[in-house]
């Protein structure tokens, strides 16, 4: 996503700023905004209690505890600030500490030295992945990217283009889409149901689109075999109130797409031709990626706060329950594997995380890092699963598109890569 547009997909630091705060009774953007100010104004308890709301009572959102570390430092309260920021060093996040204002009353702390080389050390390259392809298309500003087992193809979505791009088997990059085909916004999230041989596509258009269209978002169905469309589908009263950004699909041929703006989830039942409400509005905030659980019971979303499931049957809501000195927040794409979850977290580092669940998949149990910090990476946003591998966009150059929809002139764009990672055993 791309600042207070939000037109675009994924979860970055400068888009969090503007989503739905948990627990606030007002307008969340505006809550936010006034939270902040405060801190302007120099009313840091406001300030300090304002970060509390959003947060929440078990918040574990990395770029909310650090607003919050810098309101205890600015009050005085060095204990708290440093308990605070020890959060984050032990959820491996980083931030620039040192050059940060507000945390000047940190300064004569003997503890200060060690925070600074312990979030220095959060920014240490993890991970051993290999390039496993290219596309010689440095403008496409890719999101999504999606796998077909039976052909072996995989599909890279195009935010800037509009388009889907198809790579072969040789790693050739073919337009499996043109630009703006079907009334194509940019293209985000995507998923390929196989058994049905359909390619799954979720699309904004954006601030570029003529005014009559800019905000609208839809989900498209294809033919992988010609690239012909089937069915468009979109929500009502589709103008700048919703935005599906990615999409699960259960076994029976059933589809599950989040609305970022709408706080929701819409379900589109087998053989569905109208894409339902499956949760009241606001129910999450901002979800993002999602994924069904491996025994299908459960759909996993991921939002501002960390991770929810959604019982398939009931509906019924549980967030995850995580650790202290983990986060599950900030995640974008979401894929399952076995017994666990795999995250791509496009914040402070830019990582890719397993989270391990409990037997009853209701309960984050511990992490591991898998990536981090790779040199090339320019936020990483979604990938998909291949066997025992995992395939991602690492260099998705969100940033070099601006508030109108253009590409920044002063960027300096680069081939899309994916990138290739072994996984561990599945638990």
């Amino acid at each position: 996503m791309l600042n207070s547009r939000v037109f675009l997909c994924g979860i970055l630091p400068f888009l969090l700023l503007t989503t739905r705060a948990a627990h606030a009774q007002q307008d969340p953007q505006a809550f936010y905004q006034a939270t902040m100010q405060a801190r302007d104004t120099g009313d840091f308890v406001r300030y300090r209690d304002g970060l509390r709301q959003m947060l929440g009572d078990n918040g574990t959102q990395p770029f909310l505890l650090y607003k919050l570390a810098g309101a205890y430092a600015l009050l005085g309260d060095t204990a708290a600030a440093r308990t605070t920021l020890l959060k984050l060093v032990q959820q491996g996040v980083s931030y620039p500490l040192a050059q940060d204002a507000d945390f000047a009353s940190l300064h004569a702390s003997p503890a200060y030295p060690a925070l600074i080389q312990q979030f220095a050390g959060n920014r240490a390259v993890v991970g051993n992945s290999t390039v496993a392809f290219t596309v010689p298309q440095p403008d496409l500003i890719p999101e999504g990217l999606a796998y077909d087992p039976r052909r072996g193809d995989f599909y890279l979505s195009s935010i800037y283009r509009h388009k889907v791009v198809r790579i072969d088997k040789s790693g050739q990059a073919h337009d499996f889409t043109t630009d703006a085909q079907d009334g194509l916004g940019g293209t985000l999230g995507m998923k390929v149901d196989s058994r049905r041989k359909r390619l799954w596509v979720c699309s904004l258009a954006g601030p570029e689109a003529a005014p009559a269209e800019q905000g609208r978002t839809a989900l498209y169905q294809y033919k992988l075999r010609n690239g012909r469309l089937v069915r468009r589908y979109e929500p009502e009263k589709n103008r700048n109130g919703h935005l599906f950004n990615d999409l699960a699909i259960g076994p029976k041929g059933e589809v599950y797409v989040t609305d970022s703006r709408a706080g929701t989830v819409y379900r589109l039942k087998k053989r569905g031709k109208v894409l339902e409400p499956w949760l009241p509005a606001e129910t999450l905030v901002y979800p993002n990626g999602i994924s069904l659980s491996a025994d299908n019971k459960r759909v996993y979303v991921a939002d501002f706060r960390g991770i929810t499931a959604i019982d398939v049957a009931t509906g019924a809501i549980k967030a995850l329950w995580t650790p202290e000195g983990l986060s599950t927040g900030g995640v974008d794409g979401l894929y399952t594997y076995g017994n666990s979850l795999i995250a791509i977290q496009n914040q402070n580092p830019e990582r890719v995380v397993q989270f391990l669940l409990s037997p009853n998949g209701d309960t984050v149990q511990t992490q591991q890092v898998l990536e981090a910090n790779r040199p090339e990476y320019r936020i990483p946003t979604t990938g998909t699963l291949y066997g025992n591998e995992f395939w991602y966009i690492a260099n998705s150059q969100l940033r070099a598109i601006d508030e109108r929809g253009k590409l920044r002139r002063s960027t300096e764009l680069l081939n899309p890569t994916i990138l290739r990672l072994t996984l561990p055993a599945k638990p």
